[in-house]
């Protein structure tokens, strides 16, 4: 029988997912996408678990190369590793020097050699800045990082924190400090140790920003949308409060759910929204959100195909799009009609009974 390289041994821990062959046969003295094999193979163990979970038992491999025009290992080889069950995948490069690896990364453009199934969800190795070898840890950097992680595991406990808009406001005010100190409170250093708690503060930060601003509001167009008897009725309400719809932050209108205690949000972990304020803003959001596509499918006067033209590349961005907006709509429908166009109705498949099966009343 004959005796399997070093190479082979590796490539086949991953396709067994094998972490802890890894860990016994990756060579310590060489960095890891940056990083240490300690740090490597904790990401590695996490995709694994992930694999499993979905239910593969082994992962297929195909060879191939990084297919970057700009990226500098353009050409250099690789495998995709695909779950069996899944076809979640994983493309990795491995920098080899005779029968030795002398690198293992992630790559982000792979094209393989030969043709397989249609895959599913693409994982990745993410490395923080600060867990690469070359960075500097200072001790003004590890305080901040202690400070950072103390004020996440003040909200983020074994058991889900019931927070309300005043606890938000007060815990966002007491790290403030810490946030300044990071980067002068600028988000985009999130890919470092500290990041789970400058995404957490960016989110809290934003809710009570919107929060403030319409909080006199909210209550209003709960009450005014019980007076809703028709479509008519149900239009002069979303005209009337599409500003404060489009100005909600992304994390605030996706993903709320209401659980009986309060509100959740599948952004956010560990965290129900309680207290006055957020029911009467959520109550608001998940309303209007019900409501929005579907008047928007009707009355909209873009088809299918001209839509992702127009939304770009901030298609979430209701305050930016027109193409989310009823009252452009409306208005172009109106200028339409003027010239002695009629632009018609449903043009993306609206179903009428959508909007009239049900009776607008409270």
């Amino acid at each position: 029988m004959q005796q399997k390289t070093y190479p082979e041994i590796i490539f086949n821990c991953f396709a067994s997912m094998d972490i802890k062959r890894l860990q016994f046969y990756l060579k310590n003295e060489y960095s890891y996408q940056d990083t240490t094999k300690e740090f490597f193979l904790n990401e590695v163990e996490r995709i694994f678990e992930e694999h499993k979970k979905a239910g593969d038992t082994e992962l297929l491999i195909y060879e191939g190369k990084c297919a970057g025009v700009v990226c500098e290992h353009c050409n250099k080889s690789g495998f995709r590793f695909v779950g069996n069950h899944s076809r979640n995948y994983l493309d990795l490069i491995f920098i080899m020097h005779d029968d030795d690896i002398k690198d293992i990364f992630n790559c982000s453009v792979f094209k393989t050699t030969e043709y397989h199934e249609e895959l599913q969800y693409k994982a990745s190795i993410d490395i923080n800045t600060d867990d690469q070898i070359t960075f500097n840890k200072t001790p003004e950097y590890l305080a901040n990082v202690n400070a950072a992680t103390a004020a996440y595991e003040e909200l983020m406990t074994n058991q889900p924190r019931i927070l309300s808009y005043h606890d938000m406001c007060y815990w966002l005010d007491k790290h403030a400090f810490t946030i300044k100190n990071i980067a002068n409170g600028d988000f985009i250093n999130s890919l470092m140790r500290w990041g789970m708690f400058t995404n957490l503060y960016e989110k809290f930060r934003d809710f009570r920003e919107y929060l403030s601003v319409y909080e006199n509001t909210f209550t209003k167009a709960n009450h005014d949308y019980k007076l809703v008897a028709e479509e008519k009725d149900l239009i002069t309400w979303m005209l009337e409060y599409e500003t404060m719809f489009s100005k909600a932050p992304y994390y605030f209108r996706f993903g709320i759910m209401n659980n009986g205690e309060g509100y959740t949000s599948e952004h956010i972990d560990s965290i129900i929204f309680t207290g006055a304020l957020f029911t009467e803003g959520f109550s608001f959001i998940t309303t209007y959100q019900k409501h929005h596509l579907v008047v928007l499918n009707k009355y909209g006067i873009y088809n299918a195909d001209e839509i992702p033209e127009i939304i770009g590349h901030e298609e979430y961005d209701y305050a930016i799009n027109p193409v989310y907006s009823l009252k452009f709509h409306l208005e172009k429908r109106v200028e339409a009609a003027g010239l002695g166009v009629q632009i018609p109705f449903n043009l993306n498949g609206y179903i009428e009974e959508d909007l009239n099966s049900r009776e607008y009343k409270p």
